[in-house]
């Protein structure tokens, strides 16, 4: 099959320059729009460009929308998002104005995952332009609520049905074969104190899935020599662990603001971050201070993040449980700690709670599972592995990366036999994601089109799951 691949580049610029132009974070509804008017107007012009381009379209209610070619029974899909998070303070260039400076684009989305998107459109008119013959269903889907939710593929295979198989644009290459199960948990109780120091209140994180970069204590004190008691014992404290902090004294009140500074991390790689929370209440474990909801972190969570106080530790070929502690609020002696872990293969959510039970049946706590989301692992010796890795290293004659298993969820996990396959270069890697200034070298996008239009031939003729 010849193939002229150079031909799209200035086109694909192009359309992603005007994708980009569209503020799709997340807003205020409007008809036929659930997640706001930028979201459903870059999704109805995704929609008409593929519509432009010779392939069928359909709109979901707004919430996402797909674009297909070819007939059967087996659908392939790739599917990839429209929306994206908010633009934050700090850039170069204007955020949806997708700047161009020494071939090189600036822009909200330009990676995550609009450029993505407008590849895999290509992919599929390259083929068309080919003369490929379609034996397969194959669709385009644009999901407009990824990064708050997922709620556009619920919606998709509410109406749709499940895929066959298919990949995400959305992750790395050579190929994400595995995703570890995500839950969110929550451990609730009551606590005392007692002597001349008193814990009113803890604000520490607000996402279950980020590493508590800061956290605010406030502690009540009945005497002076307390008070400079508990100074001079978290100095030392925080001097031995290394941990950056600071307090007010609000003297008319009695109560000491301590503010303890750590870092941020993904919740998929505590190791990554220095908590913030757990740091301070540890610190706090150290002095006079007598709290019992102190003393219960300090013993069942401490500064660990593998859950082995918790009972619940796991591990396998793909590395060990990571707990993280997202949330930890206290007030009037009622205390909230919201917790997110990525399981190993071998441990269910349920596993992990009836563990945390175990460990707590004496603590009069109560554990909920608010949130559990099926990890899903694919032999990374299938047909389907070997043709996204043997075509990958083909493009780029990079034969040293290697396939991996993931902590992170992306859309794979929601569809049968689906996996993520870039469009992150280990060469090249994603620039600023979620940050300003989120960038794109142009010419990765031919990089990108070249692997995902030899890749989609063979998966579509080579690969059956019927």
């Amino acid at each position: 099959m010849e193939l002229n691949l150079k031909k799209y580049h200035d086109e694909m610029v192009q359309e992603l320059q005007k994708l980009v132009s569209y503020k799709t974070i997340l807003d205020t509804p409007v008809e036929n729009g659930p997640f706001g008017k930028g979201n459903k107007e870059c999704l109805e012009y995704v929609l008409s460009l593929c519509a432009r381009l010779g392939m069928k379209v359909k709109n979901l209610d707004g919430y996402c929308g797909y674009a297909e070619v070819g007939e059967g029974e087996e659908i392939f899909a790739i599917i990839s998002h429209l929306d994206v998070v908010p633009e934050g303070e700090g850039w170069e260039y204007p955020p949806y104005q997708a700047t161009i400076v020494d071939q090189v684009m600036t822009g909200r989305g330009v990676w995550d995952d609009k450029g993505p998107a407008v590849v895999s459109i290509y992919t599929i008119k390259a083929l068309m332009d080919a003369q490929f013959v379609f034996k397969k269903r194959v669709r385009l889907i644009f999901g407009c609520n990824e990064e708050t939710g997922s709620l556009c593929v619920e919606h998709y295979l509410k109406k749709e049905g499940q895929i066959t198989y298919g990949f995400t644009p959305d992750a790395d290459f050579p190929v994400i074969f595995g995703e570890k199960t995500i839950n969110n948990i929550t451990i609730e109780g009551k606590a005392q104190n007692k002597g001349n120091l008193t814990l009113q209140s803890i604000d520490a994180g607000e996402a279950f899935n980020a590493v508590i970069s800061k956290a605010t204590f406030n502690i009540q004190y009945g005497c002076q020599r307390c008070k400079q008691k508990l100074l001079d014992d978290l100095t030392i404290a925080f001097q031995n662990l290394h941990i950056e902090w600071h307090y007010n004294d609000q003297s008319e009140e009695q109560v000491l603001q301590i503010v303890v500074i750590g870092k941020a991390a993904h919740g998929s790689l505590p190791m990554l971050g220095v908590n913030a929370a757990s740091y301070g209440i540890y610190a706090l474990s150290q002095t006079e201070l007598d709290n019992s909801f102190v003393q219960w972190y300090a013993k069942y969570i401490g500064l660990e993040y593998d859950g082995k106080r918790l009972g619940c530790y796991a591990t396998d070929q793909y590395g060990d449980i990571a707990v993280n502690v997202g949330i930890v609020k206290y007030h009037q002696g009622t205390y909230f700690v919201g917790i997110n872990c990525r399981l190993p293969f071998n441990i269910t959510s349920q596993e992990v709670i009836q563990a945390m039970k175990k460990t707590l049946q004496d603590e009069n706590v109560t554990i909920q599972l608010p949130y559990d989301s099926k990890g899903f692992l694919i032999q990374e010796d299938s047909l389907m592995i070997q043709t996204m890795v043997k075509t990958y290293q083909q493009v780029t004659k990079d034969y040293t990366s290697k396939p991996k298993c993931i902590a992170g969820g992306t859309y794979a996990r929601h569809f049968h036999n689906c996996v993520g396959f870039g469009a992150s270069l280990p060469f090249s890697p994603e620039e600023n994601i979620h940050s300003a200034n989120e960038r794109l070298k142009l010419e990765l996008m031919d990089i990108w089109l070249e692997i995902y239009v030899l890749a989609v031939q063979k998966l579509l003729t080579d690969v059956h799951f019927n």
